[in-house]
């Protein structure tokens, strides 16, 4: 979801009208709560309006699988918005139920070092075995050029920048293994991830 929203104001067949007027001077649009409680709550979650007025929150509450407690003092509201939620129809629980993907770790490649992942005067190999970097005691690699896993993956491939962690592996059992497994089995140990 974009970070601006463009947002019409309530009109048309979304505007809630009583013998042609107006229902409510500030009912605001489905598409702004929407956007709110669905990136704000998870299915099941309780949503709370203590300002109910034509129901708005309460509708896409519903409409989003979330529970939800409104409050509204007038009678006239009150019947208008227990109206519109009674006829929402809830999304399939399927669709709004996703994993966002976690973002990657971050674990100072020294680290790996420290913690035996790695050895320092380990070799490092690109995925076809065509480069390789030295190791060295603090953390950087060395192959003629000399810096961090991203530098020299970068220089290689002759580009301003390159995520080393995808670039560089390491030879266990006969095998290449990449370094960003490393990392991920040093975050779940140190870092919980």
């Amino acid at each position: 979801m974009r970070s601006d929203w463009y947002i019409p104001i309530c009109l048309g067949n979304e505007r809630i009208r009583i013998n042609g007027e107006k229902a409510h001077s500030t009912q605001k649009p489905e598409e702004l709560l929407y956007r709110i409680i669905l990136s704000t709550s998870d299915v099941g979650d309780i949503i709370l309006d203590p300002f109910m007025g034509s129901g708005t929150t309460g509708a896409i509450a519903k409409r989003l699988r979330r529970k939800y407690i409104g409050f509204e003092k007038e009678d006239f509201y009150k019947k208008i918005a227990e109206d519109r939620i009674k006829k929402i129809v809830s999304i399939d629980e399927e669709f709004l139920k996703y994993k966002i993907e976690k973002p990657k770790p971050k674990v100072p490649f020294g680290n790996l070092i420290k913690e035996g992942y790695i050895k320092v005067g380990e070799i490092l190999v690109d995925k076809l075995g065509n480069n390789k970097a030295k190791i060295n005691a603090d953390g950087t690699i060395s192959n003629g050029e000399v810096g961090s896993i991203h530098f020299v993956s970068a220089k290689i491939l002759k580009k301003e920048s390159n995520n080393g962690w995808d670039f560089w592996h390491v030879i266990r059992e006969g095998n290449l293994k990449p370094i960003s497994d490393l990392r991920w089995e040093y975050a779940k140990k140190f870092l919980n991830y």
